[in-house]
């Protein structure tokens, strides 16, 4: 699926994320990630990246700042779990209520 939904952008390819083989960024211009990628100056410096998107709610495991004066475009997914919050908490009150 992840695949099928970013084939039209270009060609896309799937590497492991513990640990992401560096050499991998070499000939890549979007990276996304999930909470296991450290990304940092370590991770990109030299690379030719110029987009980082993390499929997750947080980005503390995401430079921001690093990204932004290297001026490579960042988005996160804010929001992205609110649905199983909120599933969550009703279902954790129709037990103990």
């Amino acid at each position: 699926m992840r695949s099928s939904f970013f084939c039209q952008l270009g060609e896309v390819k799937a590497v492991p994320g513990r640990p992401l083989p560096i050499e991998e960024l070499d000939d890549t211009d979007a990276l996304m990630v999930r909470s296991i990628t450290k990304v940092n100056a370590s991770l990109l410096a030299g690379k030719p990246v110029k987009f980082v998107g993390t499929a997750t709610a947080g980005f503390d495991h995401v430079d921001t700042a690093w990204l932004e004066q290297q001026k490579i475009a960042f988005s996160s997914a804010p929001g992205c779990n609110a649905i199983a919050v909120v599933e969550y908490v009703f279902s954790a009150l129709m037990v103990f209520c």
